[in-house]
């Protein structure tokens, strides 16, 4: 099994707040700064790989992942393991403003049960982003309040007049699922972000269903290896034989279109291209039982840069 904690973030701006289309990476950033200046023994003046803490700190954990293995392609983005947390927000084709007053939300996801445990750090980095301020004129936001979805409902679990954080809700349970006798044969996948997913080592604008599940897998895999290391993950001859099954499906109908996002990376010092494929795609065939697996995806994200919100989609069974 591996255990989310989502958790959808509501605030209120107190200032105007103009963000890129890319919007998750504004975000990111400011979280990622924010986290440090948190949990950071050393008031963010040391290298994270060269500090003692470095295993058992949060901003660690989540930024700077370490020890990962080389997958399939050589790709070297998969020398480290997956990043435990996503943050989706909306993509816009151009800069948006957020109005003084106006609602500024947005979802987190955390990955892994002792992750999930440490939401006071990160609730408490999320209100000095908003003190420090969004986007180039720093913008700042308040949080009304947080809520956490479980498998039922939701559940309200933090509130910006209580400073109270409450841990009694219930976390999402993401199994790989048995044999299924359900009969379907057409389901449509929207794609809600842009999804990053390579072949031949680039990323590619044809989306094929046994591509689609093997990235589930993958990154379903690896993110239980990582971060939920009691439970076991599926081996190579369950992989093999469920992506033989996947192959039975293809493509019905599709209005995929290629879309192209830009941001500037500090760490490196240079603009960055992010690309992938955002719209609605139909598979069919001899696809029954894949349902479960599309539900474990459309939870954690698939693909490249699911921290920066790309490879968030959502599905529907057709008959």
């Amino acid at each position: 099994m591996l255990e989310i904690g989502k958790f959808t973030i509501n605030s209120k701006c107190r200032d105007d707040i103009t963000l890129p289309p890319m919007t998750a990476s504004t975000l990111r950033g400011a979280f990622g700064i924010n986290l440090k200046s948190t949990v950071c023994a050393f008031n963010s003046r040391k290298k994270c790989d060269k500090c003692l803490l470095k295993n058992q700190c949060l901003y660690s954990t989540l930024f700077q992942t370490t020890n990962g293995i080389i997958d399939e392609d050589g790709d070297l983005e998969a020398h480290t393991p997956p990043r435990p947390f996503v943050i989706n927000s909306p993509f816009y084709d151009r800069p948006t403003k957020f109005p003084n007053n106006s609602n500024l939300s947005w979802e987190l996801i955390l990955v892994g049960t002792e992750n999930i445990k440490r939401i006071p750090y990160i609730i408490t980095a999320i209100e000095r982003m908003g003190n420090k301020g969004l986007g180039k004129d720093r913008g700042k936001f308040k949080i009304e309040n947080i809520i956490q979805e479980n498998s039922q409902d939701s559940t309200i679990i933090y509130k910006n007049n209580d400073k109270t954080v409450k841990n009694n809700t219930e976390n999402i349970i993401l199994n790989l699922p048995r044999q299924t006798s359900e009969s379907y044969s057409r389901v449509k996948v929207n794609f809600l972000s842009p999804m990053r997913i390579k072949k031949d080592g680039k990323i590619t604008d044809q989306i094929t269903f046994k591509n689609l599940i093997k990235n589930i897998l993958r990154r379903y895999s690896f993110l239980k290896k990582y971060y939920q290391p009691d439970s076991s993950y599926p081996d190579t001859d369950q992989v093999e034989k469920i992506l033989s099954k996947a192959e039975n499906g293809e493509s019905e109908d599709s209005n995929l279109e290629w879309k192209k996002y830009s941001r500037y990376s500090n760490r490196k010092n240079m603009w960055m291209d992010f690309a992938g494929v955002q719209g609605e795609i139909i598979f069919k065939g001899e696809i029954a039982g894949f349902l479960p697996y599309l539900e474990i995806g459309s939870q954690i994200n698939v693909g490249k840069s699911t921290c920066f919100g790309f490879g968030n989609y959502s599905y529907e069974k057709l008959e």
